[in-house]
């Protein structure tokens, strides 16, 4: 018994037709299933193939030798996805020449195979980001800090951190070790003085001033803490500030106060496009396990307008 495929066939009916059988020795096999490749009732097409060696894909094909040694093997058949899943087997030592449509639905198929086939791509696994192995945050939040004060752009990205670089000493184990609160305070005296002296040979006034309000006098409590930062961040001369974060890491980034967050701008991986908000509920300053974030008391920078 020969199965196949129906395409395209809505239902089929019984018919009550009687018909004449015809004599077993005038029934041949091959020419009920001639059109089709194990598929029933399917249009008969032409089909032109290009082989490298003699192969019968079809009672009806004729073979073309080529000067080049292959073989194009015409044929007339019907049974399209048939014909694909044979072909498929054949890898890159066949190939069609006409009709287009079975290159096309034969292409589908290998383009679904590979898909299908293709191994899962390994997940990354404890990623490593820009500042998860090295401690240069502390430069990084100049170069945001002086960004917020809208200093000229001459003076942005590589200038002011190739200064704060310069400026400390203990390379390269600060690479891995991070910046201090004393390193930073070198490097933006370093900072200041190099912008100064450009903002005079230019003839304008140089417009910013940095400022460390809590260095030798910090709060004493959590409540005071928030309580000197709001009164510094409700004058109209502060631009941003700088804070030093104690946990979940030591790290330090740029900043705006709101009245109920802190904007960072930051540079660390986990930040949207350079910025994230905090909520100043889950800020510490100074030592509290049950908080998000805990920051140092002592290590503010404020930037205000000279």
């Amino acid at each position: 018994m020969t199965c196949g495929r129906y395409p395209r066939r809505a239902a089929i009916h019984p018919l009550t037709l009687w018909l004449q059988a015809r004599p077993a020795t005038e029934f041949d096999r091959k020419d009920l299933s001639g059109p089709a490749l194990r598929t029933f009732f399917r249009i008969a097409e032409l089909w032109s193939l290009s082989v490298d060696r003699a192969f019968l894909f079809h009672p009806s094909q004729s073979v073309l030798e080529n000067a080049d040694g292959t073989l194009t093997v015409h044929f007339t058949a019907g049974g399209i996805d048939e014909l694909c899943w044979h072909l498929v087997t054949w890898g890159n030592r066949v190939t069609i020449e006409q009709p287009a449509h079975l290159r096309q639905r034969l292409a589908a198929i290998c383009a679904g195979l590979a898909e299908h086939r293709r191994p899962e791509r390994r997940k990354s696994r404890n990623m490593a980001y820009q500042g998860s192995l090295d401690g240069l945050c502390g430069p990084y939040a100049i170069v945001n800090a002086y960004r917020q004060c809208d200093i000229e752009e001459k003076w942005l990205g590589q200038d002011i951190f190739a200064i704060s670089c310069l400026a400390i000493e203990g390379w390269p184990q600060i690479l891995w070790d991070g910046t201090s609160f004393r390193d930073m305070r070198k490097m933006l005296k370093s900072c200041q003085n190099a912008l100064q002296s450009a903002y005079e040979e230019a003839d304008c006034e140089y417009p910013i001033k940095v400022t460390y309000p809590f260095w030798k006098k910090p709060p004493r409590t959590n409540k005071e803490y928030w309580k000197r930062l709001d009164e510094i961040f409700c004058r109209n001369d502060v631009l941003c500030g700088i804070i030093g974060m104690e946990h979940p890491s030591e790290h330090w980034f740029a900043f705006d106060k709101k009245a109920k967050t802190l904007t960072a701008f930051d540079s660390t991986h986990h930040t949207d496009g350079g910025m994230r908000r905090i909520a100043i509920k889950d800020i510490h300053a100074g030592v509290h396990e049950k908080k998000k974030y805990v920051v140092n008391r002592r290590e503010l920078i404020v930037f205000r307008s000279a």
